[in-house]
């Protein structure tokens, strides 16, 4: 819809489109949704919220039921689900909205399956091998369904998995003891660049503006607790988080203000900025400065803010043009 949006502004300031008609001219493009794209977003809503609150409702019957079902009936009921949703997937397609929303219902319902056994049988295997083997066991099924919903749940197991582990044997030898927290910056900045490249390569899930902003919004918020790490932590491998907090700033300026302009995810990296400045400041003026460091750190951050948001408009206008 964004494409739709910057495409008529751009007949706009060439001279093609009037300014009286550009509203006519975003109706007519699509990017001011009509009474069957509304439509079709309350089905889209209502098949995906639908499908995810039945397979976690599976979930929690099965645990308030665990005593009075037998281990054939529990298994019985999960495997059912997944058959049940494949088999809906594969009746409608994976392209259509009920296929993709069943597809998920038993990407879901694969991980209760996989955590049912673990349970069950009480195999000793830790929690990030249940994620490992939930992430590898709908990878096929996010390939195939290419569907950007699929994409999010394999995004959220890895994460679960990689901080699961660390949790389990790494947190205290990798990096410094920091392997936890360059795991979460590396995973999820480099899932908005492979997200970037599909979208580059014009495949279709890569092209959900929704899910991008998700994945902006997870790596910004992992590469600023790098940064906010490199300031307040003590060890001497903090400062390599802070290199890393601005490797990520200058990824973020190339590939969406250089290569392509996305101003939201410039704005998830000015907020970034905002938040690291604002502690750096702090800690650095507040001995210097003794009572008077929160007005200076405050007029500096709504400066360093202020700032941020003329050069987000100016970049905006200049897509437009």
């Amino acid at each position: 819809m964004s494409e739709e949006i910057d495409l008529v502004m751009q007949w706009n300031a060439a001279g093609a489109v009037a300014r009286d008609d550009v509203p006519r001219a975003l109706r007519a493009s699509g990017a001011h949704p009509d009474g069957a794209r509304w439509l079709r977003f309350v089905e889209w809503l209502t098949l995906g919220a639908g499908s995810v609150l039945l397979a976690v409702a599976l979930v929690f019957f099965i645990a308030y039921n665990w005593h009075a079902m037998p281990n054939v009936a529990r298994f019985a009921l999960v495997e059912a689900a997944i058959v049940v949703a494949v088999a809906a997937c594969l009746w409608r397609g994976p392209d259509s909205t009920a296929g993709a929303a069943a597809l998920c219902a038993a990407a879901i319902a694969t991980g209760a399956l996989l955590a049912l056994v673990g349970q069950t049988y009480q195999t000793g295997a830790d929690t990030y091998e249940l994620f490992a083997a939930w992430a590898l066991a709908i990878l096929p099924w996010t390939l195939l369904g290419r569907q950007a919903p699929l994409w999010m749940l394999l995004l959220a197991v890895v994460n679960l998995a990689s901080q699961a582990w660390f949790a389990r044997w790494g947190m205290a030898s990798a990096v410094g003891g920091q392997g936890a927290l360059w795991t979460l910056v590396l995973v999820n900045a480099g899932a908005l660049a492979l997200w970037e490249i599909g979208r580059r390569l014009d495949l279709r899930e890569f092209h959900a503006d929704w899910a991008l902003r998700i994945v902006a919004a997870a790596s910004g918020l992992a590469a600023t607790i790098a940064g906010i790490d490199a300031i307040v932590d003590s060890r001497t491998a903090a400062p390599a988080l802070g290199i890393a907090w601005l490797l990520w700033l200058a990824g973020i300026w190339y590939g969406f203000r250089m290569r392509r302009v996305d101003v939201f995810v410039l704005a998830v990296g000015l907020g970034s900025v905002v938040v690291v400045a604002a502690l750096f400041l702090g800690k650095h003026l507040f001995s210097a400065a003794g009572f008077v460091s929160p007005l200076l750190v405050g007029a500096l951050v709504i400066g360093i803010a202020a700032g941020g948001i003329v050069v987000l408009k100016r970049v905006a206008q200049e897509a437009h043009s």
